[in-house]
């Protein structure tokens, strides 16, 4: 709001409807500063552009006038001086829901591929189906509600309603994204869970789960009581109301950080175990890259944290959060994304059958067993008897099941790799 302070003087002599709207303390400072302006009363582009004139008129009016008489100032001196319009609000909305679309695709074909191919329901598809639901309630706040009242225009250009509604479903949203965000995390834990039997893995996955739902139950908590009374979040722009508030700033940094730096925990985990394997140095890359596709979600967490810097103390609010609003929607619906991705591959093998046949004729596999197969069957493949072992044959893939079953289509298929090619006596 500051930056439109520059022009409030070239009201007086180009805009009498302006003057008209404007309030008494305002035209009060207008009027004892001019006279000591270099500027000629008829020069409106020099009143507009008076740097000394405009910052003795922006202090005077920030300690005599209230915040709705700024507020009416601003916009009375917006229109006088001719200033831009901004306004970003259908952009948002129509980015909002493109994202979802994409993420809600991504969850159907996660769910008929479970229910629609026979795979079983685990622990990581219930939490799927939870982060959609959540997902959606966000949407529907960012629609109804965000870009209704505002989000993505200058908090001057809006009614003084308007302004306590869009800050209203900010504080609503808020709290979902700080759910949403950690459960992505669990989803993500819950399906290498699935995977990986190792008991120091599994120890660190149930760890790791423990953690993200303590910062659930904390930042949530903290969030929706950071103001006594609670309404104080959304009314005390006004200044006409009383109350205290917390830090929510500081909150939003450390969530953040905190976010990244379990994303980067999550991220390194099967990283480790994919590195124990013998393949060569250029099929473990793609292979790091195809699994560290979530990579992507951290990055956007690192630029909405940037944004934030923007949204601190900002006396613009309603403008300053669509940065804030574009990246935490695409942070969380990519992060959903990249929990379908295993199910979309199964889902387009399944479609384009072909798909399979031609990957299974470059590449061998592996196959992590799971703990219901007999470590004593035999098998044309060499395999190691130890629980839950890799079992190596000609042509496979990285996948897992937790039945003994070998329909390809009951596995969800990871990723396929080349470990070179091996004596004929073994397949």
């Amino acid at each position: 709001m500051k930056g439109l302070w520059g022009i409030i003087v070239a009201v007086l002599a180009f805009a009498p409807l302006a003057i008209a709207q404007m309030p008494g303390c305002a035209l009060t400072c207008l009027m004892s500063a001019l006279p000591a302006s270099s500027c000629a009363a008829t020069d409106q582009p020099c009143i507009c552009a008076d740097t000394a004139l405009n910052a003795h008129v922006m202090a005077c009016i920030q300690t005599t006038c209230t915040v709705k008489e700024q507020l009416t100032t601003a916009n009375a001196t917006a229109v006088a001086c001719d200033a831009p319009v901004r306004n970003k609000t259908s952009t948002y909305a129509k980015f909002t829901i493109i994202f979802y679309c994409l993420s809600t695709v991504a969850v159907i074909i996660r769910m008929i591929t479970i229910f629609g191919m026979g795979q079983e329901f685990g622990y990581d598809d219930g939490c799927v189906i939870f982060i959609f639901f959540i997902n959606t309630a966000i949407m529907v706040l960012a629609i109804t509600g965000l870009t209704r009242y505002g989000i993505g225009q200058d908090i001057w250009k809006l009614p003084f309603d308007s302004i306590t509604n869009a800050l209203f479903y900010f504080w609503v949203s808020e709290p979902l994204y700080y759910l949403e965000a950690p459960l992505i995390k669990i989803a993500f834990l819950l399906f290498f869970h699935r995977i990986f039997t190792d008991q120091t893995i599994t120890r660190i996955i149930w760890t790791l789960i423990a953690v993200n739902v303590m910062v659930i139950i904390t930042f949530v908590v903290a969030l929706c009581f950071i103001c006594r009374p609670i309404s104080y979040s959304w009314n005390s722009w006004d200044g006409e109301h009383t109350g205290t508030c917390g830090n929510a700033n500081a909150l939003a940094f450390s969530n953040a950080g905190i976010c990244i730096l379990l994303d980067c925990i999550i991220i390194a985990l099967p990283i480790t175990r994919i590195m124990a394997l013998q393949l060569s140095l250029r099929r473990r890359i793609s292979i790091l890259f195809m699994l560290c596709v979530g990579t992507f979600v951290t990055i956007v967490s690192i630029l909405r944290l940037q944004s934030l810097v923007t949204f601190e103390n900002t006396a613009n609010p309603t403008w300053d959060f669509y940065g804030t609003g574009i990246w935490s929607t695409m942070e969380l619906d990519v992060g959903i994304i990249c929990l379908c991705m295993p199910s979309l591959r199964a889902f387009l093998i399944r479609l384009f059958p072909t798909l399979s046949s031609r990957n299974r004729s470059q590449y061998p596999s592996i196959r992590m067993q799971s703990d219901t197969r007999k470590t004593g069957s035999t098998s044309k493949s060499s395999r190691n008897n130890g629980k839950g072992g890799i079992s190596l044959s000609r042509n496979f893939v990285v996948e897992y099941s937790n039945t003994p079953a070998q329909d390809q289509s009951s596995f969800v298929q990871l990723v396929e790799i080349e470990a070179g090619r091996g004596d004929d006596n073994k397949s």
